[in-house]
């Protein structure tokens, strides 16, 4: 791997998204504070990020699930208080500016759980609360209703886990504790 550029501000704990042309991070932490920002750079040559919005509410340790003209950050909460989220914010590709909240909500709120997605749904798995949850959520992306509770992972609790998706799976990766795909 090589640096190829810088985000707008040192943060951790953000969710990621990509069109065909850009990669997004939004929200996140910066050290005790969690941030708003919705950050953005080009595929096509290296460089840094620009801010480009904010999502709804700042938050840290969301789940990025990403459709063919959205990204979506969904859970995570603000560092410094605990506060924990259930909503889920939508970034559009098509034009820069401020996410919207979507009417649906997750099942329970928590921070550092992964994402996955397919061409019609978005997954959210694990995550913490505390408790320490397993289960996997779904929504939908055409009516963007609320999630609901479609199984359970294999190994439970695991919190910061990456996602990766084919075109027929969704991949839970890692986690604290756990470190196979």
């Amino acid at each position: 791997a090589t640096d190829v550029g810088n985000l707008v501000g040192a943060k951790s704990a953000t969710s990621g998204h990509h069109s065909k042309t850009y990669g997004y991070a939004c929200g996140g932490a910066n050290g005790a504070a969690s941030s708003p920002d919705i950050n953005k750079w080009t595929f096509a040559t290296d460089g840094n990020a620009t801010d480009v919005g904010d999502l709804t509410v700042s938050r840290g340790g969301s789940a990025g699930v990403t459709s063919e003209n959205y990204g979506y950050s969904c859970t995570g909460g603000i560092q410094t208080a605990p506060t924990l989220y259930t909503s889920i914010d939508k970034v559009s590709f098509a034009s820069d500016g401020n996410a919207t909240a979507i009417t649906g909500v997750v099942t329970v709120a928590r921070q550092f759980p992964g994402g996955t997605s397919s061409t019609t749904y978005g997954y959210i798995h694990a995550g913490h609360g505390p408790p320490e949850y397993n289960i996997i959520d779904k929504f939908q992306f055409s009516t963007e209703g609320n999630a609901t509770d479609v199984g359970d992972m294999v190994r439970g609790g695991d919190t910061g886990t990456g996602g990766a998706s084919s075109s027929t799976h969704g991949y839970i990766v890692g986690g604290n504790g756990t470190y196979s795909i």
